[in-house]
């Protein structure tokens, strides 16, 4: 069963030096929170003006789609491939050494969240800190389970940006596991997961579930076999009935 999060429901704020007041601020965190599939919790910051896409994920898809389009890094040494595994590796390093620790430094920080902070112990920037580096990892796992599987890397990538309109969040929930929650305007948390059991923690928190389409590689999508699986489930749960929203539209 997925973890609920207090933080999801509360405002939480964190103290960051504002270079344009050029006094020590409260940063209230942004209501853009996922459940990543390591069962972190993980906020994009994207109202964040010194985000960077590094945080939201952007620059490691980017990377990746250039590995899939067999793009090279240009190096002193000359032209060399993307290998994604080495990414993942350095990534799972730097989430050991932090664990191990229960501490990072200055370029993590600058590195994955880009933010003036001030207390470096701040729990609640060890969890943006290991929200960030678990999703960059479940997002370069699930590629590489992709690449490796895939016939033809360039067209499986091809049908990936048409599918999700080249849309990181799309790709997050529809391809890589990641369930988004909305809790500013309506409680919802939305999937493309059919395992309904594991968001009762959600749901038993006046949460709605929206079932989005998942972004299929190989066949076609059973839109049956969902309605088959919700219905079992509200049959067995009734007290769940008007919380399960199938055939969400895209653009959550």
């Amino acid at each position: 069963m997925i973890r609920f999060y207090d933080e999801v429901i509360t405002k939480n704020k964190i103290k960051l030096y504002s270079l344009v007041k050029e006094k020590i601020i409260d940063f209230v965190i942004p209501n853009s929170y996922y459940v990543n599939p390591k069962g972190f919790l993980y906020n994009t910051l994207s109202e964040n003006v010194d985000a960077h896409k590094e945080t939201n994920l952007i620059y490691p898809y980017e990377t990746i789609k250039d590995s899939f389009y067999d793009k090279k890094y240009n190096c002193i040494d000359g032209l060399h491939p993307i290998v994604l595994e080495d990414i993942l590796e350095s990534a799972i390093e730097t989430y050991n050494r932090i664990i191990e620790n229960n501490v990072f430094d200055w370029f993590d920080v600058k590195y994955f969240i880009n933010m003036p902070c001030i207390d470096y112990n701040d729990p609640l920037l060890m969890k943006l800190m290991l929200g960030v580096i678990t999703s960059k990892i479940a997002l370069l796992e699930k590629f590489i389970e992709i690449k490796k599987e895939s016939k033809d890397p360039k067209q499986t990538m091809d049908k990936i940006v048409k599918e999700s309109s080249d849309d990181i969040s799309d790709i997050l929930v529809r391809l890589c596991g990641f369930h988004k929650i909305e809790s500013q305007v309506g409680r919802t948390i939305t999937t493309s997961s059919l395992n309904l059991n594991a968001f009762k923690n959600y749901l038993d928190n006046d949460f709605k579930l929206a079932i989005v389409k998942p972004i299929i590689l190989d066949g076609e999508y059973d839109s049956l076999y969902e309605k088959i699986v919700v219905d079992r489930f509200l049959e067995k749960n009734p007290e769940y009935e008007g919380k399960i929203l199938t055939n969400k539209l895209i653009g959550y």
